[in-house]
């Protein structure tokens, strides 16, 4: 080689703020780490360090102002780097876009008020692999460079150690330079400072490249370069005259990179896959806090666009942004790479699943209040009652917290009286019920069951379920009440029907699809009198999982491809629950062959409605196990779904993550799947399976552990609750059945008031429907930032309209994630 070689010594201590402690410990732990490389520092002037993960500087800044104070000088002289530009270093698979967006944001925001500047060089030490859209997120938190350690090269091969990462074909797509050095790991050990760096200059001589970074130190528990570590390093150098070793940081590396590609006239090589797939286990754990997580996800989204369509008084909206400040803080501390992939100890993880469930019960509070103070607001009188001692109709309105209209059925109970209505006990079906709309018109719906099983015989509360249409971002007024409706109420022109052509068979039936239930067999499921892969049924299948919580440690085969089938469930017994017109239901049980397995699972099928939805209550009680909802296509089957930052398509790949909408077809078949919940599913030749259930032990490499320790306890094996859409092989279809399944219409109680505003009205919307709305936040002075992503596969405008008034467009290529502002709205 013509220059020499220089290697850039990278000291940095990954640190887990939670694995196989609890935050307060690995919080702890970062204080004692930057104090020790602090003292070393003031030791060894040429000492250098990396450290990303604002959470960490904020805690010390809190509770130790004088390291605090430290760290500042020493970043100051550029011997300490700022790097990552998130909160924390968080999973890049399993965490949806608008969160991703989140943890860049906080970290950012606190790097540049702190240290003035914000970091371009992102480091991910232990992350499980890369989702392909990430160059998009990174490209908005203005991440020019890209380290990372997982997959390993042998699980993920790409042509160099040094590349381009695109996050598309296209070459308008977001990329960023990207260093993965082809090491065992992120750290090295005590004693093995000297082996690393054979390797790495290993490495450099083999691809001809004269620079190269080699990362050291201790980490896990933080830890960090030690006295041993520097003493080792400085002994290589005087063994090695011939190379450069210097003590640099990361954003001095990328620059010593670009300048030697200007120089020389090099290109890197260009990758546009997915940088995947590693310790695939950690897709399927933990499926409660992984629900929870998607579910706070979907509430931050919602509670902060209705927080600023709609916002109360100025001291009230002071407090809903420091509750959704706290929210959206809360939700992306726990996509760190061992929370939200289940690899924490039992009580780390009940600990962070009830965090999430504060940040459900703290954005619902600020929904409700947004809620009542637009219903104060608008006209939400009801008629007059039909006799001298009667009640009243009960108002209630319906808000839709989508950015575009949505139709289907709504579900709306109410206590038709002040107590049970005696003169109908007995016969509570002949009560008389009706729904009218903000016009007084009368609505057509259907009576369904209740939860309760309170006054069974005699009315009191009706739920029923009605056909709706809801503008984008918008609302409308409903009253019931107990009054005979003046006329008769339209019927569904494509029905939805229940037959039982015997007590062992029930078949639900609309216009396009078809579900049937067979006592002894299982579930049947046709669309357009097709199947949805080479047959026509859907089965749930206890398939082995031997390996430990991350899967196999040594990617083997099997951990892969986890197939070994030891039990297919099958059903035992149905029940109609809904025969029509407007909404068709069933409710069934399946079990396994030694009966501690079972799902319970009901399926509604609306009239007009191209989907299907499940709710699936299942129960796993035994280890070393996964329960997966399968399948059966042809081997050219190819699956196409929601990723972090994008969409990607997989064919035969065997476990991967999914997020919340995917579609598979093959040979003209095929169906989309949206969930609230599912987060691994497997594509093995032809073979497709959403895992439902994993009951991995908690917290252990090894694999085989459930049979060696049987009393230890596994993951998930209560019961546990699933919500599934099926619907066309389209995209754009299960991209909507997810946004609704996790965007449902609120539908509020309220009070009769004449307020001055409409009974139905939207504040505005987005679109086309290929964009999507990622967050909604008030920026103070600033007023309101509205992110916009394009999910399409061509440029396209996109147009927000705000308050109704305001209405703005902009360009944007694929995959691009964009911001537009607009005036703060006020009470």
């Amino acid at each position: 080689m013509n220059r020499r070689i220089t290697i850039h010594l990278l000291p940095n201590a990954h640190l887990d703020p939670v694995w196989l402690w609890d935050r307060r410990e690995g919080l702890a732990a970062g204080v004692a780490t930057c104090r020790s490389v602090l003292d070393l520092m003031d030791e060894h002037e040429e000492l250098t360090f990396i450290r990303g993960e604002s959470l960490v500087y904020e805690y010390i800044e809190r509770h130790d102002p004088e390291t605090f104070r430290r760290i500042e000088r020493r970043v100051a002289e550029g011997r300490w780097d700022v790097v990552g530009g998130t909160l924390v270093q968080q999973d890049n698979n399993l965490t949806d876009t608008p969160t991703l967006c989140h943890l860049f944001d906080l970290g950012q925001s606190y790097f540049q008020e702190r240290f003035g500047r914000r970091a371009e060089a992102a480091w991910s030490a232990d992350c499980f692999g890369h989702a392909v859209g990430l160059p998009n997120v990174l490209a908005v938190a203005e991440i020019k460079s890209f380290a990372f350690t997982r997959p390993p090269a042998f699980a993920c091969p790409t042509p160099a150690e040094v590349f381009t990462w695109r996050s598309g074909d296209d070459a308008r797509s977001a990329e960023v330079l990207c260093f993965r050095p082809d090491v065992p790991w992120y750290g090295t050990e005590r004693h093995d400072v000297a082996t690393r760096l054979d390797q790495t200059l290993a490495n450099a001589q083999r691809e001809a490249r004269p620079v190269t970074a080699c990362f050291f130190g201790l980490g896990n528990h933080g830890g960090g370069p030690t006295r041993r570590q520097l003493r080792d390093m400085g002994a290589w150098r005087r063994e090695h005259p011939e190379v450069d070793v210097t003590y640099s940081t990361l954003h001095r590396f990328f620059a010593a990179l670009r300048r030697w590609r200007d120089e020389a006239g090099a290109e890197w090589p260009v990758v546009t896959k997915e940088l995947n797939f590693c310790l695939r286990g950690v897709y399927a754990n933990a499926g409660g806090l992984k629900r929870a997580f998607r579910a706070a996800e979907a509430a931050v989204i919602r509670t902060q666009a209705l927080a600023a369509l709609e916002p109360p008084a100025s001291d009230t909206d002071n407090t809903n942004r420091r509750i959704i400040h706290h929210a959206v803080r809360d939700t992306a501390f726990n996509a760190f790479h061992d929370i939200l992939p289940g690899t924490s100890t039992e009580s780390a993880l009940d600990q962070q699943t009830r965090a999430l469930h504060a940040v459900l019960a703290s954005t619902r509070a600020v929904r409700d209040g947004c809620l009542a103070t637009l219903a104060s607001r608008i006209d939400t009188t009801v008629r007059p009652p039909c006799g001298d001692d009667h009640p009243t109709g009960v108002p209630v309105l319906l808000f839709n917290p989508l950015p575009r209209p949505r139709s289907g059925l709504v579900e709306i109970e109410a206590s038709l009286d002040a107590r049970a209505i005696l003169p109908y006990r007995g016969r509570p079906d002949e009560l008389p019920i009706e729904v009218v709309d903000e016009d007084r018109n009368p609505l057509p719906f259907q009576v369904v069951d209740l939860p309760s099983r309170v006054e069974v015989q005699t009315p009191w509360r009706k739920r029923v379920a009605v056909p709706v249409s809801l503008p984008a971002w918008g609302w409308r007024v409903f009253e019931m009440a107990w009054r005979k409706p003046e006329a008769e109420p339209a019927q569904p022109s494509d029905p939805a029907t229940l037959d039982r052509p015997n007590a062992e068979t029930v078949v639900l039936r609309n216009s396009r699809w078809r579900v049937t239930f067979e006592v002894g067999h299982g579930l049947r499921v046709t669309r357009d009198g097709k199947s949805l892969g080479v047959d026509d049924r859907l089965s749930f299948e206890v398939i082995r999982d031997r390996w430990g919580t991350w899967g196999g440690m040594g990617e083997e085969s099997e951990s892969l491809h986890v197939a070994e089938t030891l039990d297919t469930l099958r059903l035992v017994e149905v029940e109609a629950i809904e025969s029509g017109p407007w909404r068709a239901a069933a409710r069934a049980r399946l079990r396994g062959k030694d009966s501690t397995c079972r799902v319970d699972l009901t399926a509604r099928l609306s009239a007009g409605a191209d989907q299907v939805d499940f709710d699936m209550r299942v129960l796993l009680p035994r280890s070393a196990c996964r329960l997966k909802l399968t399948s059966r296509h042809g081997a050219d089957a190819v699956w196409e779904g929601a990723v972090p930052g994008g969409t990607c398509t997989r064919s035969s790949v065997g476990e991967m993550p999914v997020l919340d909408w995917w579609t598979v077809k093959d040979s003209g078949r095929g169906f989309g799947f949206a969930s609230d919940g599912v987060y691994n599913a497997s594509l093995d030749d032809g073979v497709l399976g959403a895992t439902l259930v994993r009951t991995a032990p908690y917290a252990t490499f090894l694999p085989d552990n459930c049979e060696a320790e049987p009393g230890r306890p596994a993951m998930d094996t209560g019961p546990h609750r699933h919500r599934v859409t099926l619907t066309p092989p389209r995209p754009s279809a299960a991209r909507a059945a997810a946004d609704e399944l996790l965007q449902p219409v609120e539908v509020f109680p309220v009070w009769p008031s004449q307020g001055e505003g409409a009974r139905r009205g939207s504040f505005g919307g987005v679109q086309p429907e290929t964009v999507r709305l990622l967050s909604v936040t008030q920026q103070g002075g600033r007023g309101v930032e509205v992110r916009l992503q394009n999910l399409g596969d061509a440029a396209t405008v996109a147009a927000v309209t705000w308050s109704a008034r305001v209405a703005k467009t902009k360009e944007l290529v694929p995959g691009e994630i964009t911001s537009v502002m607009f005036p703060q709205r006020s009470c």
